[in-house]
């Protein structure tokens, strides 16, 4: 038997499975109508169910894949993320999943689309005056670290090609080395906000290429991140470092951001801003968990 079950808010990145739509605010009320545009028949499977989310990979033919996470609220702001009242969908991984209109089935259940409320993630630089971040406290793991220090990572690195080897370098879904470059372009954003030449576009070119040589997921936060869409915990501490809230507190959420995801990702927004000074010799990894 199906169930049809309504998501509460849709978080939309471009260039999304579920649609292209965006607004310049930020939350809007339901609109009543189908933001998702015409029926596309994307298919695909759930590749993994936890207490609190639910990771739905779909796909066009000839398409990469594109993922949604669907959560449990309170939601986390994520580009790709549903929420929804996730104790009553019955979906386990493996289970089928497949979107039409305004439909999303997972397994047997249907989460219907339309009227959600829509959030564009992208995270805007606003004040340039930024403050100094800290060395992170948590040593960088020693195979990102020998790849930072051959690039010659500092004010201004000699090639970005030369970072190519970070895509995919380490384990899990979101390997250190892609949250490391993840931090340093979200860096890299706020330098060239504030007038620097930083070679972000050139960075960008690596980032969208990274789906030949890392994990699916990881390619499309990587993706997100060229596009100035980051994870919440990072996106708050972009804010801090311009002003907008407190750093210490921010960069505490940050570091508990997966097993290792967070403080590679701090280690990256550290040498975005700061160069390679300072870094220590390479230390002990960090866990292959995500």
């Amino acid at each position: 038997m199906t169930r049809a079950l309504r998501c509460s808010t849709l978080l939309l990145s471009e260039p999304s499975i579920l649609g292209a739509a965006r607004k310049d605010a930020g939350l809007l009320p339901p609109s009543g109508v189908n933001p998702l545009g015409p029926d596309d028949g994307a298919r695909g499977v759930v590749r993994a169910r936890s207490e609190r989310s639910l990771l739905v990979e779909l796909a066009l033919d000839g398409r990469p894949p594109d993922f949604v996470w669907l959560l449990a609220p309170p939601l986390t702001l994520n580009p790709r993320a549903l929420t929804v009242d996730l104790a009553s969908l019955r979906a386990r991984a493996a289970d089928p999943a497949a979107r039409r209109g305004a439909t999303l089935w997972v397994g047997t259940d249907e989460v219907q689309l339309d009227g959600a409320a829509l959030w564009d993630p992208t995270w805007r630089v606003g004040n340039t005056a930024r403050r100094t971040l800290p060395q992170p406290p948590t040593p960088l793991a020693a195979p990102l670290a020998a790849v930072v220090e051959h690039a010659g990572a500092g004010s201004v690195l000699r090639a970005v090609a030369e970072l190519a080897p970070l895509v995919g370098l380490g384990g899990g879904s979101t390997p250190e080395g892609d949250d490391l470059l993840l931090g340093l372009r979200a860096a890299w954003q706020l330098r060239q906000a504030g007038g620097e030449a930083v070679p972000l576009a050139a960075l960008d070119e690596l980032l969208l290429s990274a789906h030949r040589r890392t994990h699916p997921v990881s390619a499309c936060m990587l993706g997100d991140a060229a596009a100035d869409r980051y994870p919440e915990a990072l996106a708050i501490v972009l804010d801090a470092l311009c002003g907008r809230g407190a750093l210490e507190p921010a960069l505490v959420d940050l570091r508990a951001l997966g097993a290792s995801s967070g403080s590679a990702m701090e280690w990256g927004v550290h040498l975005g801003l700061h160069g390679h000074g300072g870094c220590p010799r390479p230390a002990s990894s960090f866990s292959s968990s995500p």
